[in-house]
């Protein structure tokens, strides 16, 4: 459990006066908070995807994820050699969006461990592990960075397929879409929290 979800639901509070947001290409909403501090929203219908799905990733820092209200299920994966996902590595574009650029490797991700969080519940994921993450319906969560580390984030796609480097958090309709996903998850916090 969460150790303190006033401070958390704090952190959700001030995340929330920014009215846009802005659309990550796995199909969820980022607020900024604080440095190292965000919201995520997911599970929004009108919320856009990359075209093809990269889920299963890793990050150069370690985090705390805690589920503020929905449902959330984290799989932890291995990586162990094959060749049914290639490598990627992202490489900045536009400020902060990113291409996804191959490494030439190939790996077989097997999930290893599955962490289901309710609100209240919270996971930690170390830096450079793999993971992805599933909802069930409207779900926000508050991350918060733990250690960072030098080590360049990897994201895995099917091998055979080419990822979306066209996907842009700031277009049009994903700016539109964002504003629609935060309203709706602020009525279902107020609803939920009676905030």
């Amino acid at each position: 459990m969460f150790p303190d979800m006033e401070l958390a639901l704090e952190r959700v509070r001030k995340a929330f006066e920014d009215p846009y947001g802005r659309v990550h290409g796995n199909g969820f909403v980022q607020l900024d908070v604080d440095d190292g501090i965000r919201v995520h929203i997911w599970g929004h219908p009108a919320v856009p995807t990359q075209k093809t799905p990269t889920p299963i990733h890793n990050h150069r820092f370690g985090f705390v994820s805690t589920t503020i209200v929905g449902r959330m299920v984290n799989v932890r994966y291995s990586l162990l050699r094959g060749a049914t996902h290639d490598v990627y590595e992202p490489t900045v574009r536009e400020g902060e969006d990113t291409v996804l650029r191959c490494t030439g490797e190939a790996v077989r991700p097997v999930g290893d461990h599955v962490e289901e969080c309710f609100a209240g519940d919270c996971y930690h994921m170390p830096p450079g592990e793999f993971h992805e993450t599933f909802v069930t319906g409207l779900t926000v969560t508050v991350m918060a960075k733990t250690d960072q580390t030098e080590a360049v984030p990897q994201v895995l796609c099917r091998s055979g397929q080419e990822p979306d480097n066209q996907f842009h958090r700031y277009a049009a309709q994903n700016i539109e879409a964002s504003k629609q996903a935060v309203a709706d998850a602020w009525a279902l916090m107020e609803q939920e929290w009676c905030l």
